[in-house]
């Protein structure tokens, strides 16, 4: 598959997820990351779109592998923070917004705000 086949893909995937429509977005991107399971970015839309379906282990599961090519990425984070915090698992929790948190800081990334409040969820 080319390049500019892969982006249109990528791109009716991000609309379908706009549109809400969910499961189909969630089978571009299993095959995106199928076939280019080096991009962080597919892993990262499916533990969103996961999460957004009410699968958390699935979206934790795929968070774990766009954070390991990406560990900078902070909606991730957040998507991770909001996994760990429907799994109740908040020390997990914790310890992903605050590297949200510490990255935010560094970079001014607009998200500061939103992980703070995230934070005090996970007390």
């Amino acid at each position: 598959m080319t390049r500019s086949e892969m982006l249109l893909l990528s791109q009716l995937g991000y609309t379908l997820y706009k549109e809400g429509q969910y499961e189909k977005a969630i089978s571009f991107f299993e095959g995106l990351a199928e076939l280019q399971p080096e991009v962080p970015q597919f892993h990262s839309a499916l533990a969103l779109l996961y999460h957004l379906t009410n699968d958390p282990l699935e979206a934790l599961s795929k968070a774990r592998a766009a954070y390991r090519l990406k560990p900078t990425d902070i909606p991730l984070m957040l998507t991770m923070g909001e996994v760990y915090l429907t799994l109740g698992q908040n020390d997990n929790a914790r310890e992903i917004l605050n590297r949200a948190y510490n990255e935010a800081r560094r970079t001014q990334h607009p998200a500061l705000n939103r992980i703070i409040l995230m934070l005090r969820s996970a007390r």
